[in-house]
């Protein structure tokens, strides 16, 4: 039969039957003082009447720690948990009636053991439940009642003596000397629900150190759908019925072995915009119990690079090497201790400033005149400015446009500077010069009145420099030139 157990590890859901007791007649929970059997001699339901309660105040939060009834009100659905009898019993019904499907899958709700009385007394109780059930027919199974020696029992109940009478609900066992429970106690002074629950060991009297008095185990009552004694009436009965063999000794439970710490793969990683990577998580101890191996995992920039958790540990993708590109994983385990992986992203190639060239290829023009200057880059760029570099009365240049108006004839150097980044995300520039020459204007002839008399209006390079011609004078038989530099 099944070797896997179903155990309770966290806190039950609001409304389950084996923990609410808002409606008497109705639940199943076993937390009373007083227990009352509301169901029939084949079909025993055993409920009773809470005496401890979690209580919320008028804020509606839970109130934790000293037992107080005011001012609040009962928390409806869950209101036996910090009584220890109420968690104990509750999930050792309910712990019974879920294995127990293991072999009978349509094991009614209504089969209950009636463990409503102070913690020292579940032993006795136990044996008048016993007696109750050899007398009914042996209808459900027996109840294991163990003594102190014995090995904690999976899914079963320790008993205490001493002090405050205690009992407490065992879900993992590392071994017969040692294990780990989970527990309640009377007016909620151990909290509503101890989901982290105490490792306990012989060595120490099986002692949890909270109560302020030393407890005295007295025995353990074994889950009888998991501990299951094959000369037991009903066992017998169903081996009988379906010809499956019910085991003479009970499988050991797989040793429950507590996370100290992990480390992941790696502290930092490089990733492209739009890759991924897996960081691998290394947990000690490695054999740790797969329980204690949960892990969250959250970003310190969603936009930059997100991340989810699998079962190869945790996988980073890069979204965008913005503002730097970088954020922080953070992964929290079970212990609530966090480590931290830095990511850094890098532009992926495609968007990598490589390269700016200038397209025109005609690159003289003459004076009076406009010439726009085009460029194109290899990459991304996110803006260019122009310049040029010349005598102010040769031209002048349109810095976002890269437009050129030229006044007189020269030359010019013009640069266009674009800025990007680079395969790191680091912020760039590249820029690319390109010369132009600026031709003067051809001359013109301007006629006098009645074509008497002609002016060729040139310009002219003469030492360097160039001239405007203002006027050609025919005089005397000759021409004279007069000049402006400019």
């Amino acid at each position: 039969m099944a070797s896997d157990y179903w155990i309770r590890n966290s806190a039950p859901e609001y409304g389950n039957i084996y923990y609410n007791n808002t409606k008497p007649g109705i639940s199943k929970c076993t937390a009373g003082r007083y227990g009352k059997n509301i169901g029939t001699k084949e079909n025993p339901i055993w409920v009773g009447n809470s005496y401890c309660r979690t209580y919320v105040n008028k804020e509606g939060k839970t109130v934790k720690g000293a037992y107080d009834r005011s001012p609040g009100q009962s928390e409806a659905g869950r209101n036996c948990l910090p009584n220890c009898v109420g968690l104990a019993a509750g999930t050792f019904n309910e712990t019974f009636v879920m294995n127990m499907r293991m072999y009978i899958p349509d094991f009614p709700d209504g089969w209950y053991y009636n463990l409503s009385c102070n913690g020292k007394a579940f032993k006795d109780r136990a044996i008048e439940i016993n007696t109750t059930i050899e007398a009914n027919g042996n209808k459900i199974p027996l109840i294991p009642i163990l003594d102190s020696s014995a090995a904690p029992p999976l899914g079963g109940i320790g008993v205490y003596a001493n002090g405050r009478n205690h009992v407490v609900y065992v879900t993992h066992v590392y071994n017969a000397d040692s294990c780990h429970i989970i527990q309640s106690g009377y007016g909620g002074w151990k909290g509503p629900w101890d989901t982290n629950g105490k490792d306990m060991y012989r060595s120490t009297g099986w002692n949890d150190g909270d109560s302020g008095d030393a407890y005295h185990l007295i025995g353990w009552l074994a889950n009888p759908a998991i501990d299951r004694n094959p000369e037991d009436p009903f066992w017998k009965r169903y081996a009988e019925s379906t010809s499956n063999e019910v085991e003479s000794v009970t499988p050991p439970p797989a040793q429950y072995i507590k996370l100290n710490s992990l480390t992941l793969g790696t502290n930092s990683v490089t990733l492209i915009e739009g890759n991924s990577s897996t960081v691998s998580v290394n947990y000690n101890p490695s054999n740790c119990s797969d329980d204690e191996k949960v892990i969250t995992a959250s970003s310190s920039d969603t936009t930059v690079a997100e991340v989810t958790v699998d079962s190869n540990g945790i996988t980073i993708k890069a979204l965008s090497y913005k503002d730097g590109g970088n954020a922080v994983i953070t992964v929290t385990d079970k212990n609530k201790n966090t480590y931290t992986c830095n990511v850094d992203v890098d532009p992926h190639p495609d968007v990598v400033l490589k390269s700016v060239t200038i397209t025109n290829t005609n690159l003289t023009v003459k004076a009076k005149d406009c010439i726009d200057l085009d460029f194109k880059v290899e990459g991304e760029h996110s803006s260019a400015e122009w310049s040029i570099d010349c005598d102010e009365k040769v031209a002048s240049i349109n810095e976002d446009t890269g437009v050129i108006t030229t006044y007189h004839g020269g030359t010019l150097t013009a640069t266009v500077v674009v800025t990007g980044v680079d395969a790191d995300g680091n912020t760039i520039t590249k820029e690319t010069t390109v010369n132009v020459t600026v031709l003067p204007r051809e001359g013109v002839y301007i006629y006098g009145k009645n074509n008497s008399r002609k002016f060729y209006v040139p310009y002219i390079y003469k030492n360097g420099s160039w001239y405007k011609v203002i006027a050609h004078v025919y005089n005397k038989g000759n021409w004279k030139k007069f000049i402006e530099k400019v």
